[in-house]
């Protein structure tokens, strides 16, 4: 979560029906904060996307372009997606871009598709 920093962070109390309490930071309570959930390595041959996003309120939206002109600086826009340097390599390699190691392989991104992309 990335709230601005003259923002107070909302946190809920969760009271346990066995006892206790959690505690929630979340967008619900944070309405104009940014969701960043990082991908990575995972395994051998699969990079999961990382996703950036704001919620329904305009500061968020905000907050989240704001970090993606930071985020996507010199990558290259393939698809739906922004992608780095070292993940065009990782896809060259035949591995896998992907939201999840097991969801099907015709939903990743693969460097097939992209190389034979006009223009």
């Amino acid at each position: 979560m990335i709230l601005d920093a003259d923002l107070r962070v909302s946190v809920m109390e969760v009271p346990q029906r066995r006892g206790g309490v959690l505690y929630a930071i979340d967008e619900v309570g944070n309405p104009s904060a940014a969701i960043l959930q990082l991908g990575g390595v995972f395994g051998d041959d699969c990079l999961i996307v990382t996703t950036l996003m704001g919620t329904s309120d305009d500061g968020s939206r905000e907050m989240a372009r704001m970090v993606a002109r930071e985020l996507v600086r010199g990558f290259v826009k393939l698809s739906v997606y922004y992608v780095g340097p070292e993940a065009i390599e990782f896809l060259r390699a035949g591995r896998r871009l992907t939201h999840s190691a097991r969801s099907p392989r015709e939903y990743d991104l693969s460097w097939p598709a992209i190389h034979r992309r006009p223009g």
